[in-house]
């Protein structure tokens, strides 16, 4: 059986995808230190705040 991890999962992508499928493992960005050494087969990061959105959106450039 597969072991998948789900990253973030109160957020708009995060509840979506947890609603869908019933990951093995779900924590947040605040306590993913728990999940240290798990070695999940699969790994979904949703737990990107919304200004890097906003960021690529308007296409604003980066600091070095």
């Amino acid at each position: 059986m597969a072991k998948d991890l789900l990253v973030g999962s109160t957020g708009f992508v995060g509840g979506n995808l947890a609603a869908k499928h019933a990951f093995a493992a779900v924590c947040h960005s605040t306590d993913i230190a728990a999940q240290f050494g798990a070695k999940p087969d699969l790994c979904v990061y949703a737990g990107v705040p919304p200004p890097c959105f906003w960021r690529m959106q308007t296409r604003m450039p980066t600091l070095p």
